[in-house]
């Protein structure tokens, strides 16, 4: 009797609820004709959520964001298929030329299309600007063998010290046909360009602005150490305007945002993506980086295996974690999180990676440190950590401190420390307690990167919105 009065309060509630009002009530009931619903599409497209990275895939062009250098290497006989003469009449939407540009049978200065024609809109605006100098094209597309007869003769000239200016044939960022040289008028008469030229204007505005037509500053002064070549304020790289905005407004270089972009993908597959979706963005070094043809494996047999590329560089394991760290960090910013990132790893491998989430877990212990180790440790099968290494952007609270030595992490790298709760030598040192006996080892990074400016924008924004 009870379980039939049940169902019938039930069904009267359920009646109450979806009862169609009546004009009384404020509402007036409509129909729909059936007809009507079928040129709505069967699905909508939202992109697809696996791909967890700040530029979508469908905004690059894998193309234009091919690296050249050192260790990523042109073959000999690469040429870009859509080569166009740049114009060369500023009055008919073109740039001024500085020398000839002759290379073989090209005559002129010849770039992509698309780059070609970001560069004329660029120039176009610069034209407009009060006191801006004329701007010269002074360099664009190379091919092998005119990188290689620079090249040499470059050798030649400093009797066989590579000096930093002339890259080798295959590693010249002009053979990619998007790379150009840019120069105000002062100094198409001095016979060789530096970093002074960064004081014009027109350098600082194409370093302002030069993103808003998808161009980046390819060899910043502050990443000569990364991209193995002297600053060179003059040079501009077109990648696109989304991968372009991303990588100013982070100031990142172009390997950088590579190497962030090959883990990403390394993430999308590892969570089950489709490989055949970013094959295309895979980037293979050229110098026997075994890990990174792993890589490529990966991609396209869909194994998922994940895993940061060991680099032959002293610290640059380091820079690879913390980079990683560092984009998480820029998540928890963008998603109102105090933004601190973090990254497990193992021989290499990211075992899991990801960012503060307190606000949105309602969870006092989901700080990014505490999110690896719990995600880690149930990819391992162990809560042992002994054999991994932790990346983390701040110096870890007394939580997260206390959880890597119980859980035996035999390395931790923080990036910047936190003088009022920091547990890693800044309020307590607790890792060295010999009470605990911890069997890791613990210390700050070399090269924070954004890990203080990012937690800085964070605090700002805060005390303005008070």
């Amino acid at each position: 009797m009870k379980k039939g009065l049940g169902l019938l309060l039930a069904f009267l509630l359920l009646w109450a609820v979806f009862l169609p009002g009546t004009a009384e009530d404020g509402f007036e009931e409509e129909e729909v004709d059936i007809e009507d619903l079928e040129d709505l599409p069967e699905s909508v497209d939202i992109g697809d959520p696996l791909w967890d990275f700040p530029v979508a895939l469908e905004d690059m062009n894998p193309e234009y964001i091919v690296l050249a250098n050192k260790h990523y290497l042109l073959a000999e006989d690469y040429v870009p298929g859509d080569l166009v003469k740049v114009p060369s009449d500023p009055k008919k939407g073109g740039i001024k030329w500085a020398g000839s540009g002759t290379d073989g049978k090209l005559k002129g200065w010849y770039l992509r299309a698309d780059c070609a024609q970001a560069l004329c809109d660029m120039n176009a605006v610069m034209r407009e600007i009060d006191g801006f100098q004329t701007m010269y094209l002074k360099s664009a597309y190379r091919s092998w063998g005119k990188q290689n007869t620079m090249y040499r003769n470059r050798l030649k000239k400093n009797k066989g010290k590579d000096d930093g200016w002339v890259s080798m044939a295959g590693a010249s960022d002009h053979q990619t046909g998007l790379g150009c040289d840019v120069i105000p008028y002062n100094w198409t008469k001095k016979s060789g360009m530096n970093e002074k030229m960064l004081q014009e204007e027109e350098c600082q505005w194409m370093a302002a602005h030069c993103q808003e037509y998808g161009f980046i500053i390819r060899y910043p002064s502050d990443k000569k150490e990364i991209t193995e070549i002297n600053a060179e304020p003059w040079h501009l790289r077109y990648v696109g305007i989304p991968a372009a905005t991303y990588i100013m407004e982070h100031g990142l270089c172009l390997e950088e945002f590579v190497q962030e972009l090959q883990t990403a993908i390394e993430h999308y597959v590892a969570q089950g993506g489709d490989p055949a979706k970013v094959e295309a963005f895979v980037q293979k070094p050229t110098d026997g980086d075994r890990e990174s043809t792993a890589l490529l494996r990966t991609v396209r047999d869909g194994t998922g295996n994940r895993c940061l590329r060991r680099q032959k560089r002293k610290g640059r394991n380091e820079m690879d974690g913390m980079a990683l760290a560092v984009q998480e960090a820029r998540k928890a910013l963008d998603e109102g999180e105090v933004p601190v990132g973090a990254v497990l790893t193992r021989g290499g491998e990211v075992l899991w990676a990801d960012h503060n989430r307190r606000e949105q877990l309602h969870d006092p212990t989901a700080h990014a440190e505490m999110l690896c180790l719990r995600h880690g440790a149930e990819k391992l099968g162990d809560w042992r950590l002994q054999d991994c290494t932790l990346y983390v952007t701040l110096e870890p609270c007394p939580m997260c401190a206390g959880a890597m030595v119980m859980s035996r992490v035999g390395k931790c790298v923080f990036g910047v420390p936190d003088p009022e709760k920091g547990c890693c030598g800044s309020v307590y040192d607790l890792p060295a307690d010999p009470a605990l006996g911890s069997p890791g080892t613990w210390e700050q990074a070399a090269d924070p990167g954004e890990c203080r400016s990012l937690l800085q924008a964070y605090f700002q924004k805060r005390r303005t919105e008070k």
